[in-house]
């Protein structure tokens, strides 16, 4: 019996600190609807009118053309679709007086300045999603550190560490991007795994790409850790049967039969950095370009003794993962999530043309490893600082003059400040990764002498 208060004590605690986090980021949401929303709110109203059939291809957009995968676009229209049902709100207070009157009045107040007079419910629908996603992921990665082995205690502060880090957020609630929503699926694909369940693994990594394509770069370490699974064949085809179903499923309201011709030609068309314009060597990322080149001015292909910069970063960010596929080859069962923290982080710190956002596909691997040793925390608490930073600038540098002077002025000091101590954490981080390997290295070198 006091087994069970123990238990019922725990998910009560937890299930107290979520509904912090969420009325947290609910309160923040009013602020930040600018920007991206717009884009977001523009793609799910359009959808509408041109049908899904016309939508990659219309070109009289007032943002910007659609440039995710169909799975976001499908979310965004039913968003709209939900949104436009809003008279239900005042139907239900009329009826059964559950919901304020002050709330229906807020959701259907026009956000000021406004081209399009939007509404600040479909802002807050919008951000719905990934608010959601930031207390799933928060507590996927409590039961992953329960799973690695780690006491309660230490897996409760790598809980709070995500759900009230800064950058979770500031991204979801005021930025309302939906970054955490593509890690919700690609976290929870590298779960299933952990428990061997590549059937349900893959067809999760496979919504997360179909959202937003950012967390391709931790597929090599994903697949390392389903071969040293040893899973048998047939879940192998169950999963990609799922996953190909995914596909298929998403895609051909947009497409018809031609999945394959239609995917190729937004892949190339709209959703690959080159569709948006040429290829810097940072765009807005605090990372190893910034810390040496002028942010959001040198071409990822300018050339160096006659090879691309975008080339040579290639193959170094390559390596990252071919080291990081042996760690998880050779490691312990839970190191495969150093090993997915490592390569995706050096994705962002070393690829050119990177976002200010894409450091999110490490963040969570960052945060649970953070219960196994003081060394980890603070790697995930520094970490937390520079992403926060990058996002601060990135979002306000051109609308709150004295944020963008902070980071800029004095030939951008504190913004490479920052970008040196995003490549420190990196390498602090993956010390581990590159010890074992050339340990390894020196021990075959001493059996062939």
């Amino acid at each position: 019996m006091r087994k069970f208060h123990n238990r019922r004590g725990k998910y009560v605690f937890l299930g107290l600190l979520c509904i912090a986090g969420l009325s947290l980021r609910l309160f923040l949401s009013q602020w930040g609807n600018r920007g991206d929303i717009e884009v977001f709110a523009e793609w799910g109203r359009r959808f509408w009118d041109l049908g899904a059939r016309d939508f990659y291809f219309d070109d009289r957009w007032y943002f910007s053309f659609p440039t995710y995968p169909p799975f976001s676009s499908l979310i965004f229209a039913a968003i709209y679709w939900i949104y436009e049902k809003r008279y239900l709100l005042a139907e239900i207070h009329n009826a059964i007086k559950i919901i304020p009157s002050s709330f229906i009045i807020y959701f259907s107040e026009i956000v000021p300045l406004d081209p399009f007079m939007t509404r600040r419910g479909y802002y807050l629908l919008l951000k719905a999603p990934s608010i959601i996603s930031d207390i799933a992921i928060s507590l996927l990665i409590y039961k992953f550190a329960l799973k690695m082995g780690v006491d309660a205690k230490k897996a409760v502060v790598s809980f709070l560490l995500y759900l009230f880090s800064p950058v979770t957020v500031f991204l979801s609630s005021v930025w309302g991007q939906n970054d955490s929503l593509v890690a919700l699926f690609g976290f929870l694909s590298f779960y299933l795994l952990y428990d061997g369940n590549i059937s349900l693994a893959l067809p999760s990594m496979m919504i997360s790409l179909l959202i937003k394509p950012t967390w391709a770069v931790s597929l090599p370490v994903f697949f390392a850790g389903a071969i040293r699974k040893k899973i048998s064949f047939l879940q192998y085809m169950i999963g990609m049967a799922l996953s190909g179903l995914v596909l298929v499923t998403v895609t051909i309201p947009f497409s018809g039969s031609n999945v394959y011709g239609f995917t190729k030609d937004i892949v190339a068309n709209n959703i690959l950095p080159n569709a948006k314009g040429l290829a810097k060597a940072s765009i807005s990322a605090f990372n190893f370009h910034s810390l040496v080149f002028d942010i959001d001015k040198t071409l990822a292909s300018a050339k160096f003794f006659g090879v691309g910069l975008d080339i040579y970063f290639l193959i170094f960010v390559l390596i990252i993962n071919a080291g990081a596929v042996i760690y998880t080859l050779l490691g312990s069962k839970w190191e495969i999530l150093l090993s997915a923290a490592v390569a995706n982080l050096g994705a962002f710190v070393f690829l050119t043309n990177m976002l200010d956002r894409y450091f999110f596909s490490a963040l969570p691997f960052i945060v649970v490893i953070s219960s196994l040793s003081k060394r980890y925390f603070w790697v995930a608490v520094f970490c937390n600082i520079v992403f926060f930073a990058n996002l601060i600038w990135a979002y306000y540098r051109r609308s709150v003059g004295i944020i963008d002077h902070t980071f800029s002025d004095n030939n951008f000091l504190v913004l490479r400040v920052f970008s040196l101590a995003g490549v420190v954490l990196w390498f602090y981080l993956s010390w581990d990764v590159w010890k074992k390997i050339l340990g390894l290295l020196r021990v075959q070198l001493k059996k062939r002498i």
